[in-house]
């Protein structure tokens, strides 16, 4: 006698004859018990009355992905055109998630952002994949730093030139701006230095000069040129 799978296997003999017949008798299956259930295969489902259950559940405080055949999904999964991360648990993530060397934004739905978005009061831009960029200009008018939040009245040195990012994040394309009380020249979004702009003159450091002379020109505290004052040999 013996079971084999789901039947039991035995064998009767025959003392006369010798012969000897095979019988088998097939056992039912036992119902699987409500809850998770881990098939052979290491695959896992959540059973409850008897039939594995599908779509999203809540279960223990978590939302999971069980798919059409009752398989538990993990990692990422496109449902309609919203991108999901579910852990290796099987639990739906939300906030941020590093996931593969990128950071990732999931709504309070567990849907993952894309563009812009304002977290916990800083603005942060997540590409069309989802990963939060750093350390470069978007959109030739913003930048975010190392850790991603965007620069919000902040001088940037971007491939030797200095630029400034005022309080809206935008950087200051052309014109005067006034900064930590001092007065800057800007054109295409460069600081200007070392240059006469109009009748005024910006320094090295590309504050406008105020009350000095430049060469034989003198400034006033305005920063204006004064042309009656000219120094002679």
């Amino acid at each position: 006698m013996r079971k084999e799978k789901n039947e039991l296997e035995f064998m009767v003999y025959n003392a006369d004859d010798g012969s000897s017949t095979l019988y088998s008798a097939e056992f039912e299956d036992e119902p699987i018990a409500d809850g998770w259930y881990q098939d052979d295969n290491g695959k896992w489902f959540y059973y409850k009355n008897g039939t594995y259950l599908t779509g999203w559940q809540w279960i223990d405080k978590n939302w999971y992905r069980l798919g059409d055949d009752g398989v538990m999904k993990t990692g990422w999964q496109k449902i309609g055109n919203i991108w999901y991360y579910l852990n290796k648990n099987g639990a739906m993530q939300k906030g941020w998630q590093k996931i593969n060397g990128n950071w990732y934004y999931m709504n309070d739905s567990g849907a993952m952002m894309t563009g812009w978005k304002k977290i916990d009061g800083k603005w942060y831009y997540l590409n069309t994949s989802g990963a939060m960029q750093v350390s470069q200009l978007i959109e030739d008018t913003y930048y975010v730093n190392a850790n991603g939040a965007m620069a919000v009245s902040e001088w940037k040195k971007l491939d030797d030139v200095w630029h400034y990012f005022g309080s809206d994040g935008s950087m200051v394309k052309t014109g005067w701006k006034f900064i930590d009380n001092e007065w800057y020249c800007f054109k295409n979004g460069k600081m200007q230095a070392n240059c006469w702009i109009g009748d005024y003159y910006v320094l090295s450091s590309g504050k406008m000069a105020k009350s000095q002379w430049i060469g034989n020109y003198y400034v006033g505290d305005d920063g204006k040129w004064v042309r009656d004052q000219v120094k002679t040999a």
